[in-house]
C-alpha cells in the first residue's frame, strides 16, 4: 500500500508512509510524508538498515540520485 500511494501521488525518491489498523484488520493510510526523519533513530534509516543498507550508504544514494535529477 505504501509504494501504491506513493506512485499514485508522483512521489520520487523515498517517502514514509504510515498507517491505522482498524479493529476489523483493515488499514487506512494517514499520509505520505515526503521528507521523513533523517537521524539514526528514524523510521527510514531503521527501515533501510534493516535490509543491509546503512546511514551513509542511503545518504549517499539520495545524494546521488539528487545529482542525476531522479530525487
Amino acid at each position: 500500500m505504501a509504494v501504491k500511494a506513493h506512485e499514485v501521488l508522483g512521489c520520487s525518491g523515498y517517502s514514509r508512509s504510515d498507517f491505522r489498523l482498524a479493529p476489523d484488520g483493515k488499514a487506512y493510510i494517514l499520509e505520505v510524508n515526503t521528507a521523513p526523519g533523517m537521524t539514526a533513530t528514524s523510521l527510514v534509516p531503521k527501515a533501510a538498515n534493516a535490509v543491509g543498507v546503512s546511514m551513509s550508504e542511503f545518504v549517499s544514494e539520495i545524494m546521488r540520485s539528487a545529482s542525476i535529477g531522479k530525487c
